[in-house]
């Protein structure tokens, strides 16, 4: 298989091989974290066969994971769900593109519409509070991931972790 990503620019590839019942790590560089607004940090992975893939996210003292959803499972249509804070974090959501000119149409919950063209490999990130039940369509099948920069769990607790997760 291969994992491409894009850093300072540059596209990086990384080949890997995987036994019938292995598993591979793949480390990628922080530089690959989206900042906010419209960037080209994102990663893609394509495979000779069927895999499964998760993303690990290791940050001090907070840990999380999501399975990846391959192109097939892609939609149109997302609605954010998310997990706010009392003390650091702050709920946040990215789309990112797999067609070049993807229309994507964002609709918050106060009624606020904005509109984004995404190119294939670009992400559009952001960070806000009450962003539960914002509503993402598109023109092309994109990916969401959804979650919290800090959230609190249970709620009231004095400690929080990143949390997040890819939309089905």
């Amino acid at each position: 298989g291969n994992i491409s990503y894009i850093v300072n620019g540059e596209k990086v590839n990384v080949s890997f091989t995987i036994g019938a019942n292995g598993y591979v790590a793949v480390a990628l560089p922080i530089d690959v974290i989206a900042k906010g607004g419209l960037s080209n940090a994102s990663v893609r992975m394509t495979a000779d066969s069927n895999v499964s893939a998760m993303l690990l996210n290791r940050r001090p003292f907070s840990t999380d994971i999501s399975y990846l959803i391959e192109d097939s499972g892609l939609g149109k249509e997302y609605y954010v769900a998310s997990f706010g804070s009392n003390i650091l974090g702050r709920e946040q959501y990215s789309v990112q593109g797999t067609v070049d000119g993807t229309q994507v149409t964002i609709t918050r919950p106060n009624g606020a519409i904005e509109n984004v063209t995404l190119n294939a490999g670009q992400v559009y990130f952001i960070q806000g509070n009450n962003l539960t039940g914002t509503k993402i369509t598109s023109s092309e099948n994109v990916s969401v991931f959804s979650g919290s920069e800090c959230g609190n769990v249970p709620v009231g607790s004095t400690f929080c972790d990143h949390l997040y997760e890819q939309i089905p």
